[in-house]
């Protein structure tokens, strides 16, 4: 093979040089890549004040589903019902009113000894304010956005409603915000204590310390044998919630709120 002159020699050189030169921000770029994937995250100083080394940031939870906001809204709308004292238990009772009227029916309920049938019917103010059970749930109802027509204790019980759907008649199946209709009487259903023990909030004629009545939290109750449930129903909308975190806070905020004032503390049969 013949040996390569000087001027042969310099120009392959040349060449190859400037072949190595346009390669070197590929490499460069290629390096940097390869640092980048290398290198731990750090989170910033404003990131990550308060928060301890290796902590994992929480996740944000899942927005609620439709149904888990009207159980929610109707949750929050019997907890603010059963803090106003000043509505009595008024039979045939759907509306509420301002403080001074509510105040003026129990007034007029107290100083004529009326029984929960006459007080509507008595007392002008009781027109105005007064709940019986069946308008306890309407109201409630109404409030969480929940359309439910005229409902009765006795029509829940002939199952003749539209909106509520029968889920059996054992507390077993029945969950938050559902209606245990009993006899002549029917009640909100918040959570279950074994078999036969559940919390729930209704209108209710007799509570201790308030001889007009009016909306009462009832916690660990168990029903006597001869109220067992005539039907369990459920909303049509309220379909397919179960014991959400957010569900189980606002019933353990319930049923402690009324736990810590003795005034308004339920009785437990």
């Amino acid at each position: 093979m013949k040996p390569l002159g000087r001027n042969a020699f310099v120009s392959f050189a040349r060449t190859k040089s400037r072949s190595f030169q346009r390669l070197l921000p590929w490499l460069a770029a290629l390096s940097l890549l390869l640092t980048v994937m290398a290198t731990p995250a750090v989170a910033s100083p404003k990131a990550s004040k308060g928060r301890s080394p290796g902590a994992v940031r929480a996740v944000r939870p899942a927005l609620a589903s439709p149904a888990e906001q009207s159980l929610l809204a109707l949750l929050d709308a019997a907890n603010a019902l059963s803090r106003r004292e000043e509505i009595p238990y008024v039979w045939g009772g759907r509306t509420t009113s301002s403080p001074v009227v509510c105040a003026a029916c129990k007034r007029c309920i107290e100083k004529r000894k009326l029984n929960p049938y006459q007080r509507k019917a008595s007392c002008p103010a009781c027109e105005q304010c007064g709940l019986d059970c069946s308008g306890f749930v309407s109201r409630v109802m109404s409030a969480a956005g929940l359309q439910t027509g005229r409902v009765t204790s006795q029509s829940l019980g002939s199952r003749k409603s539209k909106v509520f759907k029968p889920v059996g008649r054992d507390l077993v199946h029945a969950r938050p915000g559902d209606l245990v209709v009993l006899k002549d009487h029917v009640v909100i259903f918040l959570r279950r204590h074994g078999p036969d023990k559940f919390d729930y909030i209704h209108a209710s004629r007799f509570i201790p310390g308030r001889k007009t009545g009016g909306i009462e939290v009832v916690s660990s109750s168990a029903l006597p044998r001869r109220l067992r449930p005539i039907v369990i129903l459920r909303h049509e909308s309220l379909f397919g919630v179960g014991y959400t975190p957010a569900v189980r806070s606002r019933i353990n905020a319930l049923i402690t709120s009324h736990q810590e004032d003795p005034v308004r503390l339920a009785r437990a049969n």
